[in-house]
């Protein structure tokens, strides 16, 4: 940085974005600000820069203040910025600020993006808006294995675990194979529901596909035999 103030650099937008981005990467997110407030000329990129490295560094506050001067300053938004944003107030559990930046989306065309989509049903899922999230999860034109987990885990957090198997089923029978952190979920979920006939058809199906079955797996495993009744099979 020292090296292009010296060579006369430091106004020159997309090498003053560079810097920004360096700093955003490695969490040096206070010279990422002090630069930013230095520049002459911000574009698009420079906002949207300065909104992942406040996010990245834990600092949803400010990233979503700076987002407020994006959509003050009628800048374009795009299928970068707006899913840090809803992951922001995923993270602030805020579904009221998230309704709304979910209205920009659909104002700005970004609605059927799937990236936007997907993290716009995973705020609503945590922010406990179980209704909101299942009508968009149900709207996605595709959904992808980690959409299809955080609405298993949503269901079950919100007190429907017997939703979450159906919708398991239902992920089963479109052809998604779950991953690890898919089956723990609804291991979990059926843990909830306490029903034993499930919980002998999913351990057999984990054994089944040879899921390793390591410490969080198996945990979660002991877990739903326990509350099911079954656990000799654990």
């Amino acid at each position: 940085h020292a090296q292009v103030i010296v060579n006369g650099f430091s106004q020159e937008l997309p090498v003053a974005n560079k810097l920004l981005y360096l700093y955003a990467q490695f969490r040096a997110v206070a010279d990422a600000e002090s630069l930013f407030e230095e520049m002459n000329v911000k574009d698009s990129v420079s906002w949207s820069v300065m909104v992942g490295g406040f996010a990245k560094s834990g600092d949803f506050f400010k990233c979503l203040r700076v987002f407020r001067e994006i959509v003050r300053s009628s800048l374009n938004l795009d299928n970068y910025t707006l899913p840090i944003v809803i992951r922001a107030c995923r993270e602030k559990k805020d579904g009221a600020v998230g309704g709304l930046i979910h209205e920009l989306a659909l104002k700005s065309g970004m609605d059927l993006d799937f990236y936007v989509c997907a993290a716009l049903v995973d705020m609503y899922a945590k922010c406990g808006m179980i209704d909101d999230a299942c009508k968009l999860f149900d709207e996605l034109p595709k959904r992808d294995l980690v959409t299809w987990t955080v609405m298993i885990g949503a269901y079950a957090d919100s007190g429907k675990p017997d939703e979450s198997w159906v919708l398991f089923e239902r992920m089963r029978n479109e052809g998604i194979v779950p991953d690890r952190a898919a089956i723990v979920t609804i291991v979990n979920a059926c843990a909830k529901l306490g029903a034993l006939h499930k919980a002998v058809i999913l351990h057999d199906y984990i054994r089944l596909m040879n899921f390793p079955v390591g410490v969080i797996l198996g945990t979660a495993l002991i877990d739903m035999h326990a509350k099911c009744g079954t656990v000799d099979a654990a």
